[in-house]
This record gives structure tokens, sequence and C-alpha cells, in this order.
């Protein structure tokens, strides 16, 4: 009877320097018993379920966790304190070494036992096994932790695996990334349906969602889950990808993932309350809605998520990393720029919570595109500086103030540009003023931490800077990092 969460087995990494819970399935009223590092945590199942707690450790690595009750017991090996991040969001999040720019060529020179994952299963259904194809085929079943090199690791998200090997460089501690992600999940479906119903910035955003799926009568609903389901497991590792196969169609109801809340039940609960350190979070996508409200919305929704992962992790100090979506064009305008301004100022409004800018990896007529491996870099500088105390310098250059010289040009100040702005004598596209003929792109110079436009502009009102779906990013500061794109500003 007894048995171990799946989230613990052999080459795991355990938080350092925080308490560490370990629990599973036992006997009701049976004792269990275990021992780590010298330390020993008794308890008493309860309903058929144990709560090991273990005191916080330094790191290290190569130590057995030994779990007892009566005759049974489990010992894990391998086991490591470090660092644990998880990484959360949807496909960009995902996509594995395996088919990102220079993914496995840099997968085969890692040699050591510092990188460790665990993917946490997609299934469609609790409890449900089945083929599925993120960016690889791959069954949606409990696996144990991997330690990545060589081959291993080939299904690990590039921005987690360049996230941790940075991270485990400079830390000099093994870092476990717990990959917990779903390509096209809105951030709506990591929230449990409790907390969203009587959240009330939230709730109007996803009354109607609710209503609907209540209204649902399982023999409406179970017999195309099944024909979804069945369909999955027949294609197996076989799917033809690429040549038109199209996947029997599914929609939200109470039973499948893809409802509000879906994947915080199939997914993130089942990791909870796992010690770790922080989250990675690349998202945003299946929420930037051609809608007046989808700032409103987003906002809403990423507050939400932070507080309840926050408590069901039991992490109050939890580091919170998002990126800023790419470019891509998707035929529309508006709802990529306002989630990306929903993620800027949701870092400005919370502690311990921080914005990478990525506006510059993207592929114009690519949703997935193939730079990862900056966006785990950037992140590792935030999380090195602000979460570990290394001295770095990582921010992006942030609009400061805009104003009208005599001359006519219009000019913005921006804060992080150490020392200099890149763009002297250089044509930077990407600004927008605004004129009684509405919005003109105009081309700007920099120097310092000053860009201006390179021709005056009569009657200016307001400017703005990568207010498009699709962007060219020119603007850099001189560690080569982007500027951080801004709605409009009035001119002083």
């Amino acid at each position: 009877m007894l048995k171990l969460a799946f989230i613990f087995t052999d080459s795991m990494v355990l938080q350092r320097n925080k308490e560490i819970r370990v629990w599973g399935a036992c006997e009701t009223g049976a004792e269990v018993v275990g021992t780590f590092r010298g330390a020993t945590a008794k308890t008493v199942g309860k309903d058929g379920s144990f709560m090991l707690l273990f005191p916080s450790f330094e790191a290290g690595k190569g130590y057995e966790l030994s779990v007892k009750s009566g005759t049974e017991e489990i010992v894990l090996k391998d086991v490591a304190v470090g660092e644990v991040w998880i990484a959360g969001g949807q496909s960009n999040m995902e996509m594995p070494l395996a088919v990102s720019k220079n993914g496995m060529y840099e997968l085969q020179f890692h040699k050591n036992d510092d990188v460790r994952f665990i993917t946490v299963a997609r299934r469609h259904q609790v409890g449900q096994d089945c083929w599925g194809w993120p960016f690889i085929s791959q069954k949606a079943c409990d696996t144990p932790w991997k330690i990545a090199g060589g081959t291993v690791g080939r299904e690990l998200s590039t921005v987690a695996y360049t996230f941790a090997k940075r991270v485990a460089e400079q830390e000099n501690v093994p870092v476990g990334i717990i990959s917990c992600n779903w390509g096209g999940s809105s951030v709506f479906f990591w929230i449990p349906r409790k907390d969203m119903m009587e959240d009330e910035k939230v709730y109007p955003f996803v009354k109607d969602h609710f209503e609907s799926l209540d209204s649902m009568k399982p023999e409406d609903y179970r017999p195309s889950n099944k024909a979804y389901i069945d369909d999955l497991e027949f294609r197996g590792p076989t799917h033809p990808v690429g040549q038109g196969y199209d996947f029997v169609d599914h929609y939200a109801n109470p039973e499948l993932f893809s409802r509000f809340g879906g994947t915080n039940e199939t997914m993130f609960q089942t990791i909870c309350p796992y010690s770790v350190k922080g989250v990675i979070w690349y998202q945003g996508e299946s929420d930037a809605h051609e809608t007046a409200q989808c700032y409103d919305r987003y906002m809403a929704g990423m507050n939400l998520l932070r507080k309840t992962w926050m408590r069901d992790l039991q992490a109050d100090d939890l580091c919170f990393i998002t990126t800023l979506l790419p470019g891509y064009d998707n035929g529309a305008e508006n709802g990529w720029c306002a989630v990306r301004q929903a993620l800027i100022d949701f870092e400005k409004e919370n502690e311990n919570v921080y914005c990478v800018n990525a506006i510059d990896c993207g592929e114009k007529h690519n949703i997935h595109p193939f730079e990862k491996q900056a966006i785990g870099e950037r992140m590792a500088g935030c999380a090195l500086s602000e979460c570990y105390g290394h001295d770095l310098l990582w921010r992006y250059p942030e609009f400061e103030k805009a104003y009208i010289r005599k001359d006519g040009t219009v000019c913005v100040e921006f804060t992080n540009s150490y020392d200099y702005l890149i763009g002297d004598n250089v044509a930077i596209g990407g600004f927008e003023v605004e004129t009684e003929k509405g919005w003109e792109e105009v081309l700007f110079a920099a120097t310092g931490n000053v860009a201006w436009s390179k021709e005056p502009c009569k009657n200016a009102k307001k400017v703005r800077y990568l207010q498009h779906n699709f962007v060219h990013a020119h603007l850099f500061n001189s560690l080569g990092l982007p500027a951080m794109p801004f709605m409009e500003k009035e001119l002083l």
C-alpha cells in the first residue's frame, strides 16, 4: 500500500534551504517514517495518505531518501538538493530541444549531472494515459526524473534547459526543472475554478464559460471525449506529423483538460506542495484576444495565477519570471500588445515578479520561433541577479519620458541604457508619432540614453514604440538587450 507521489523518484532534485515535503499513499492509521541526510521525519497516515516534513538542507547530491511503513520500504537513490524551478506556460515553453535552434547540438556537450528534469504528464482527462504530440510524440504517463545530457532530454523545454544550465553553472548546484506546461493553454486553464469564481476581477471573464460547462450533460460530451482519446491512442507514436492529418474535434467540457481550471486539476495540483524556488512562465498567445478588455483580462488572470500558485505550493517567497511575447503576424492587431503590456505591469505591481524581453526573438510567420536559447539565457540572468544576488546587469531599456525639442524633433529618454543605447547614426524603426493625421512611423536615432526622431515632427502629440504584433526591434542597450515596447505616451 505504501506509495510515493510520482514526483519522488531516483535522481530527483529537492529545494535547498527550504522545508522539504514528501507525500504519498499508505494505510490509514499506519506510521510512516522517513530518513534523509541524518534527519528523521514521522507521521501517521490519514484518509489513505501521508505527508512527511523534513528540515532544510544545503546543496549536495548522491544521497538516499528512505520511506518506511511497517514491513514496506521505498529507497530513492542519487537524490540531489539544489534549486528547483517550474517551467510553466504553453507551447513555446513546451517547445523541446529536439526541435529548437541548436538544441540537440547544445545538449550533446552537457556532460555533468547538474541539470535534471521531470515532465508532468499532459493528461487529457484525470487518470487517462494516452499518446499525444506536443512537438514530438510521447506517452502521457508518469515518468521519473532524468539527467539531461547526450541525447537524454530531447523532450525538455529549450527555454528551461538553457535557464537551468546557466543557473547550475553560476550557483554550482544541481538544478531541477519541473516541466508543467501545455500548448494552447490559457492562463485560466492553470487556476482552480473555485478561486476564479470568487475573484471579483476574474469572475466577469469566466462566468459565461462556467455557465456553459454547467449546462452540459454527460451523455452529450462523453462520446466526443471517448472518440478524441481513442483517436489519440490509435495514432500512437506513428502520427503523420505534417501530412495533413486532422485530429478528431474536441471541445471544453467538465471532463477534458481544455476547460478553465483543467490543467490545474490534471497537472499542477499533482506537484503541490513540492518545495520550489520559483516559476519561469512563457504564455499569453492563447489570451491575446482582439477585445478592448484583453489587457484587463490577462492582468486579472496573471495576478490570480500567482496568488493561487503561491498558496498551493506553500511558497510566499515564490520567484516568478515571465517573458514578453516575441513578434508574430497573426493577421490581427492589438491583442499581443495588450498581453505584453500586462506582463510589464504585472512585474511593476508585484514583489518577486520579473519580466524579460523577447520581442526580438520572433518570426513573422512562425508562432513557434526557433530561437529559444536567448530567452532562457535572459531568464537566467534575471534569476541570478534578483533571486540569487549576483552582480549582473539584466534589465532592458524602458521608457522614462518623452518631449519635443525646439527644433521639432521628438526625444524619448530611457532607463537601463547601461552607458549608452546602440543606434548612433543608424535609422531605428518601430517608433510612431501621433499628429493630426493619425499615427505615422518615424525613423529615430539614438545615443547615450536618448532616442530622437531624425526629422522634425510638426504638431506631434504622442509617441509609442513597437505597438504591433510583429515588429523588428532595432533599439538596444550596451549589453545588446532590446528596449521594452511602450504604449502611447504624451509628449511634454
